[in-house]
């Protein structure tokens, strides 16, 4: 399904849990042409960016998170607030996430 919008181009921020594989998506999307921008950026790094990389963010997916890293998707989701935030192929189990602590509540929005 096509996203469209009228005036500016959708921008996503796609957030990804290696440094390798963001390197491969760059690569990837560097050659493709359409409505969006696409700004690939690995968990580590993703608060030390530029603020306005997340401020100008229409929306923002985690691809493969491990749950270590749910203090920085939680940041991130607060940030760019009220935008979307999507977690794709999350790396932990349903039955994990009690042990989430005062995260869990995060979690359980998704």
């Amino acid at each position: 399904m096509p996203i469209k919008r009228k005036g500016s181009k959708i921008k996503v921020l796609i957030i990804w849990p290696t440094q390798s594989l963001t390197q491969a998506a760059a690569l990837v999307f560097e050659s493709q042409s359409s409505n969006l921008v696409i700004e690939n950026i690995h968990m580590s790094s993703v608060l030390e960016e530029d603020p306005r990389i997340l401020n100008s963010s229409d929306v923002a997916v985690f691809l493969s998170p491990e749950s270590s890293q749910l203090s920085i998707m939680k940041t991130v989701a607060d940030r760019i607030y009220p935008k979307p935030v999507i977690i794709f192929n999350p790396k932990w189990g349903f039955e994990e996430e009690s042990d989430f602590g005062g995260l869990s509540s995060f979690v359980g929005y998704f």
